[in-house]
C-alpha cells in the first residue's frame, strides 16, 4: 500500500513539474521573440474565452473554439474535483486538484496566445506555444486520472464479490452470560454482515477454536472521584502519560466497554460491551497480547469505505474492529495508530461518558410481521473453503450473512441462534463517527451475532433490520452443497 502511494505521488510530482517548466518556458518565448506583442496579446484573452472570433480565421479561429471549450472543461472538472475532496475529506486528492488549478491557469494563457500569434502567423513562435499549451492540457487531464486513481490503486485483498458481502467474525466477550443484551460499541463496517458462532453453550464443533481465557486485568488506583487510573508495576512517567495515549474503561446501558485514544484524545477505536468492568479490562489485555506489528487487515467495501480489524493470532475470532474511514489509506493509517498507542499502560476508569459520544440505542421494533419465501442457505465459501449461511429475501437480496464454520451443523446452529435473539429484539441500531447507521444483533454475553450493512440514515438501518426479522422466522433452510 505505501508502495503505490509512493508511486501515485511520484507520479503527481512528474505532472506538476511537467505543467510549471512548461508554462514558465511558454511565457520566455514568445516574451524574447518580440516583448511588445507578448504583452499586447494579453488584452485578447478575455474575448476568447468569451467565444469572441472578432478577426480570427482559418486554423486560427479553429484554435480559438478548442481552446474556450477545452478551459471551461477543465474549469467544470475543478470545481467537481475540488468538492468531491472536500466532501470526502481526502487532503490527498487536494494536491491533485492542485495541479488542476495550475495546468487551468496556464493553459489560459499560452493557449489565448497561440492562437493569436497563429492568426498573425503560423511561423515557429505561434507553433511553440500551441505544442507547450497542447502539453499543458495533457497535464490536466493527466491529473484528473490521478485524482481518481487515488483510490482505486489501493489494493484490497480481501474486497467481497459482486454477489456475497464481506464479513466478520465475533468479537466475544470475556464474561459470562448476562441477563440482557449488551449494547456495543464495536465500529460498523459499511456493506458488510456480521455473524458469530453459536452462543457460549453450543458445543464447539471439531475443527473449531475456542476462545483461551482472557489475562488478568490490571489493579485499580484511585485518581479523582470521577474516575479511577490503572496502574502497572512500573510507574508511569509524565512523559509517556503525554505520549503514549491511554485507554478509558466506561459503562453504557448498563454494561461496560473501553476505548483506545491516542495522546491528543483521538478515539482509536472502541471495544464490544462486557459484563463487568473487569471484563473489559481483560478484552484491554487481550488486544495488547495480540497487536504486533504486522497484525490487523483492512477491509474495503464496494463503495471504497475501509476499515482495520484486528484478530487474535491465529484469526479465530475478531478483536476489535476500527472505525469506517473514506479510504484505504486512512484505514491504514489509523491501524497503524493503534500499533503505536495500543501498547500504553495507562487505564482510566470512567463512571460515565458525555451524551454526544454514545453509539448505540436499544430500538423498540413492534410486532413480527411474517413474510414468506425468504430462504437460508447454506454454502462453502470459495477463498476460505469455509461453511457460511445467509439470510435471502424473496425478492433475491442478501439480508444477512454468517461467519466462517467448519461444519454445516455449525452453521444451521448459528441461524437458530441468530433466528432466536433476532425474533426476541436483541437488536440495537449504532451509529459511527461518520454518521452511518447499522443494526446489530447480540447473543446473551455479549457477542456480536450480526452486524447489517451501514446506512446514511438511522431509518435505512431499522429498515434492513426490520426486514431480517420478517423473513427470518419462516425461512426455508437450502442447502447449496449437496450438489457441489
Amino acid at each position: 500500500m505505501k508502495k503505490q502511494k509512493q508511486v501515485w505521488a511520484l507520479a503527481l510530482l512528474l505532472v506538476t513539474l511537467m505543467v510549471v517548466v512548461v508554462g514558465i518556458a511558454g511565457f520566455v518565448v514568445p516574451f524574447m521573440a518580440d516583448a511588445d506583442a507578448f504583452r499586447e496579446s494579453f488584452n485578447s484573452i478575455m474575448p476568447l474565452l468569451k467565444f469572441d472570433q472578432t478577426g480570427l480565421t482559418g486554423l486560427a479561429s479553429t484554435l480559438a473554439w478548442v481552446y474556450g471549450g477545452a478551459a471551461y472543461v477543465l474549469i467544470l472538472c475543478l470545481v467537481i474535483l475540488f468538492i468531491l475532496a472536500l466532501v470526502q475529506k481526502q487532503r490527498f486528492r487536494l494536491i491533485a486538484v492542485g495541479t488542476l488549478f495550475l495546468s487551468i491557469l496556464f493553459f489560459g494563457i499560452l493557449g489565448a496566445l497561440g492562437v493569436i500569434y497563429a492568426e498573425a502567423a503560423l511561423d515557429a513562435t505561434s507553433i511553440i506555444l500551441i505544442v507547450f499549451a497542447g502539453i499543458i492540457l495533457l497535464g490536466g487531464l493527466a491529473s484528473i486520472v490521478l485524482f481518481g486513481l487515488y483510490k482505486a490503486e489501493n489494493p484490497d485483498p480481501i474486497v467481497p464479490d459482486a454477489s456475497d458481502d464481506t464479513l466478520m467474525d465475533e468479537p466475544v466477550a470475556d464474561e459470562e452470560p448476562a441477563s440482557k443484551p449488551v449494547l456495543t460499541s464495536v465500529v460498523v463496517k459499511p456493506e458488510e454482515k456480521v455473524a458469530a458462532p453459536a452462543e457460549k453453550e453450543e458445543k464447539v464443533e471439531e475443527g473449531e477454536t475456542a476462545e483461551a481465557p482472557a489475562e488478568t486485568p490490571a489493579e485499580e488506583k484511585a485518581e479523582e472521584p470521577a474516575s479511577t487510573e490503572t496502574a502497572e508495576e512500573t510507574p508511569i512517567t509524565k512523559k509517556e502519560t503525554k505520549t503514549s495515549g491511554k485507554y478509558e474503561v466506561f459503562p453504557e446501558a448498563g454494561f461496560y466497554k473501553y476505548r483506545l485514544k491516542a495522546n491528543n484524545g483521538e478515539i482509536l477505536l472502541v471495544s464490544a460491551g462486557y459484563k463487568t468492568r473487569d471484563g473489559a479490562k481483560n478484552g484491554i489485555a487481550t488486544l495488547k497480547k495480540n497487536l504486533s506489528a504486522d497484525c490487523g487487515r483492512i477491509k474495503v467495501d464496494k463503495n471504497g469505505y475501509a476499515q482495520f480489524q484486528i484478530y487474535t493470532a491465529n484469526e479465530s475470532r475478531l478483536i476489535v474492529a476500527g472505525e469506517i474511514y473514506q479510504n484505504y489509506q486512512f484505514a491504514q493509517s489509523a491501524l497503524d495508530s493503534v500499533k503505536k498507542f495500543g501498547k500504553a499502560r495507562r487505564i482510566v476508569d470512567l463512571d460515565e461518558i458525555p451524551e454526544n459520544e454514545l453509539r448505540e440505542w436499544r430500538i423498540d421494533f413492534g410486532p413480527v410481521t411474517p413474510l414468506q419465501k425468504g430462504k437460508f442457505e447454506v454454502f462453502i465459501d470459495e477463498e476460505s473453503k469455509k461453511w457460511k449461511g445467509r439470510l435471502i429475501a424473496s425478492n433475491g437480496a442478501t439480508l444477512l450473512v454468517t461467519a466462517n464454520y467448519s461444519s454445516k451443523n455449525s452453521v444451521l446452529n448459528a441461524f437458530e441462534n441468530i433466528k432466536s435473539k433476532v425474533l426476541g429484539d436483541s437488536i440495537s441500531i449504532a451509529k459511527d463517527k461518520q454518521n452511518r447507521y447499522q443494526f446489530r444483533v447480540y447473543s446473551d454475553n455479549g457477542s456480536i451475532m450480526v452486524m447489517g450493512e451501514t446506512y446514511p440514515s438511522r431509518d435505512g438501518a431499522f429498515s434492513a433490520a426490520t426486514s431480517v426479522r420478517n423473513f427470518i422466522g419462516d425461512a426455508k433452510v437450502v442447502d447449496l452443497t449437496k450438489n457441489a
